[in-house]
């Protein structure tokens, strides 16, 4: 199963590593970056086995890079350890088939095993580990690890059963009753969150009101507040995303248009003029930075560097028009 998962992950992304990692994960040592991973397991415990906060995105400052010296790594680790020498004795002898499931039944079910083994292996590729990926921590990458606790919960519900009979058999019929109250709980949790998945709005929306605290959700209201006439408090907001993940290029490029709008041009020209020529919107800031700050032969100059860069791009083609600029053999101003 992990060779066929890992061959259909290659032939979908063309790699077995991400291809688009979060700049806030990239940015960090690897020691660190490890170390976070460890203590992120927490919150996928509590994910999956008691979801009842759930968030659209866990990137700063929802989750925090965590040390050696931050208590939820050690609870990450104590869970890891505790989870190895579960399975480790598990693995130790096979169910027999025939052999009704006792209290001894633990040591010899193999869904125990199998069960950790799956969870383990399916994390390992998505949890920033061995390579930084595209978010800390994901609800749609617990997918395939519920897969294994399901398994998990084959394996201790046989033991637990198991005990019940042997001891006190009066209390099965209370466990599986408590089973199907966790199984109808978690159905409706299920059924009350679809709301906040009704389109991109409700999703930012309900980020922002559940977790102010995400760069996401700063972002998000910044930009509704630039849109919305109140630049000042929108250029705050983003501001202070920034500061949480200050490598993200399209946060960057919106704060730099928020700049502009609001008038900030010399403001706007410092920052945009540091950022890496990786996308088109730096040229377009450039040079309407330029243009604000009555500088028509740089506007000229950034125009001209961005269609060579990025010739198809129809801002620059359309600033071009604008600018009076005769197209080159590196650059066209011909609408596409």
């Amino acid at each position: 199963m992990l060779v066929l998962y890992l061959t259909v992950r290659y032939q979908v992304l063309g790699t077995l590593f991400h291809r688009d990692a979060a700049p806030y994960i990239v940015m960090l040592p690897t020691s660190l970056r490890m170390t976070t991973a460890v203590a992120n397991v927490t919150e996928l415990v509590r994910l999956l086995l008691f979801p009842a906060d759930l968030v659209a995105d866990y990137g700063p400052a929802v989750i925090l890079p965590a040390g050696t010296g931050a208590l939820r790594f050690w609870v990450g680790g104590g869970v890891l350890l505790g989870v190895a020498v579960l399975a480790v004795r598990t693995l130790a002898l096979r169910a027999r088939a025939e052999e009704p499931p006792t209290a001894s039944s633990l040591r010899r079910s193999p869904w125990v095993t199998l069960g950790v083994v799956w969870v383990v292996l399916s994390l390992a590729v998505v949890g920033n580990v061995f390579f930084p990926v595209g978010v800390w921590v994901a609800e749609r990458t617990l997918y395939l690890p519920t897969v294994g606790v399901s398994l998990l919960v084959v394996g201790l519900g046989q033991y637990a059963i198991g005990f019940l009979e042997e001891s006190r058999p009066r209390l099965r019929f209370s466990f599986v009753g408590a089973a199907t109250l966790l199984v109808l709980l978690g159905g409706a949790r299920t059924w009350t969150r679809n709301a906040a998945w009704r389109d991109t709005e409700a999703v930012f929306m309900t980020l922002a009101d559940e977790h102010p605290e995400s760069f996401r959700a700063q972002w998000w209201m910044g930009m509704q507040m630039i849109e919305a006439g109140e630049r000042d408090r929108g250029l705050e907001w983003l501001g202070q995303a920034v500061d949480l993940n200050p490598n993200e290029l399209r946060l960057q490029l919106d704060f730099v248009r928020g700049l502009l709008l609001a008038g900030r041009s010399e403001e706007a020209m410092a920052l945009v003029s540091s950022l890496p020529p990786a996308d088109p919107a730096r040229y377009v800031y450039l040079t309407q930075s330029h243009i604000q700050l009555d500088q028509p032969d740089r506007a000229r100059e950034a125009v001209q560097e961005g269609l060579a860069r990025f010739p198809e791009d129809a801002r620059l083609m359309r600033q071009a028009r604008e600018l009076e600029i005769r197209p080159t053999e590196n650059t066209s101003v011909e609408n596409p």
